[in-house]
């Protein structure tokens, strides 16, 4: 399956039957909005090639044409795969499990997360750092227990927390819990992709 990303260019190539044509351009966002454009021709090929960039998620499609010949094509496009941001470990939320960040999907997805902690590392503070997922098991609730949870000792691994579930069917969430105290401040950047899998759940 190809996946096809918002706020990214999509260039969609059509072969006609001669050179030289004016090949005209229509496409369509998520919303059934056309807009117009004009399709250029790779060399002396036949091959037509237009570029467009979807600023929506949602069902788009291109159609190239003149007066005797036709292209349609289909593009399903998402949202970004990867979610960036920042976790703030302050002296109030060290040794608290804090929740770092919520994915709110409701359909089949599988989930990719990493933590960067380099600046826990580099103060030597956070004693053991705790990474757990849960999994909403109904609208309001989610599960007691994580699904999944990783135990990174400061000064004493490589490797920094990372991890990936697969067949997640609704909401989500990252928490973080620290077993010493940081004296300032620390930002955790972390950041994770969804891939929608197409599939179903019995």
């Amino acid at each position: 399956m190809v996946l096809f990303v918002k706020n990214r260019a999509i260039e969609v190539v059509a072969p006609f039957s001669t050179t030289g044509l004016t090949v005209s351009v229509v496409y369509y966002d998520e919303a059934r909005n056309a807009s117009t454009g004009t399709a250029t021709e790779i060399g002396v090929t036949a091959n037509y090639y237009f570029s467009f960039t979807p600023d929506a998620e949602g069902d788009w499609r291109v159609v190239l044409y003149n007066a005797s010949e036709k292209h349609v094509y289909h593009f399903a496009v998402y949202g970004s795969p990867r979610v960036t941001g920042t976790h703030t470990m302050t002296t109030t939320t060290d040794t608290v499990e804090t929740q770092i960040f919520e994915v709110a999907k409701f359909g089949t997805y599988a989930l990719s997360v990493l933590l960067d902690l380099d600046t826990l590392e580099t103060a030597v503070e956070g004693g053991t750092v705790t990474i757990k997922l849960y999994n909403k098991i109904d609208a309001a609730n989610y599960s007691d227990k994580p699904i999944a949870r990783i135990d990174h000792v400061i000064g004493g691994t490589l490797e920094y927390p990372s991890f990936e579930a697969v067949r997640l069917g609704y909401y989500s969430k990252v928490t973080i819990q620290c077993s010493g105290n940081v004296s300032v401040s620390r930002a955790i950047p972390y950041y994770y992709i969804t891939e929608d899998l197409d599939m179903k759940v019995t």
